[in-house]
């Protein structure tokens, strides 16, 4: 579905059947306009024209999970958690040009397009494999336990992994891919956003019912008690709310940016 931002209804749908099956994450170019959608049981990417919503599905390989954007560079990465693998798309051609080898079973991607580099949470190895965008080497850092997402602050070029398994933040230097530190959190982390503005993380702690705030200058954490099984969280950079979708209580938590103090709760 299509939403129009400005009056929150739908503008569009896409048809039924002209994306893959199992679709799992979705990515947009914001200078293109293309939407990228990894279809996990189908083993493809389907490309949706943002203004005419004429799709092209690209195969890619074994189940595809996650899916990030490079606008400078009009390069889509995919990776395919079946397969330890990253798909590299062409944005022009819409064509496979590149497949990376990574770790096990990779679960979350992130781009910085100011370093060109790619980070590649890989939830079987307790890795991240940084990906040069320009030659294409790899580079495996050490991290946590089954590392389950992955941000990038574009400002300050720091890494943040979310280490499901061992309820830490891994922070990686991302000019030399080597790591700064590591931040308890709560149980379960299993989403993290990154606000570049006040350089604040957000972890969503899914079995702990909270959120890590992260000081991102001095790595200072502060709790914030939410729903039940927080499983995802989003941030409006222009208010500074932050969004904690609860998958148990089925509701969204509104967090204060400014105060971190819970500003609503929104049943949906």
């Amino acid at each position: 579905s299509v939403i129009d931002g400005a009056s929150d209804a739908v503008a569009a749908t896409v048809p039924s059947g002209t994306v893959g099956t199992g679709p799992t994450a979705i990515a947009v170019n914001p200078v293109t306009g293309k939407v990228y959608v990894a279809n996990e049981s189908s083993g493809s990417v389907t490309v949706i024209d943002g203004v005419t919503n004429n799709t092209t599905n690209v195969p890619v390989g074994n189940a595809p999970t996650a899916v990030a954007v490079n606008p400078v560079t009009d390069k889509i990465y995919v990776a395919n958690n079946g397969g330890g693998t990253v798909s590299v798309i062409d944005g022009a051609s819409d064509a496979v040009v590149a497949t990376v080898t990574v770790g096990t079973n990779p679960a979350a991607i992130a781009v910085s397009p100011m370093l060109n580099r790619i980070f590649v949470a890989n939830q079987g190895s307790g890795t991240v494999t940084v990906i040069d965008g320009g030659i294409g080497n790899t580079t495996p850092v050490g991290v946590g336990t089954s590392p389950a997402d992955v941000a990038v602050n574009p400002v300050t070029n720091r890494i943040y992994v979310a280490n499901q398994g061992s309820g830490t933040v891994t922070v990686v230097d991302g000019a030399t891919n080597t790591v700064i530190t590591a931040i308890p959190v709560g149980t379960d982390p299993t989403a993290l956003a990154l606000n570049p503005v006040s350089n604040k993380i957000y972890v969503a702690n899914n079995s702990s019912d909270n959120v890590t705030v992260i000081d991102g200058a001095t790595n200072v954490p502060t709790t914030v008690g939410v729903g039940s099984s927080p499983a995802a969280v989003a941030i409006n950079p222009v208010t500074g709310k932050i969004y904690v979708a609860n998958f148990g209580s089925q509701n969204v938590t509104v967090i204060d940016g400014v105060t971190n103090a819970v500003a609503a709760t929104v049943s949906v």
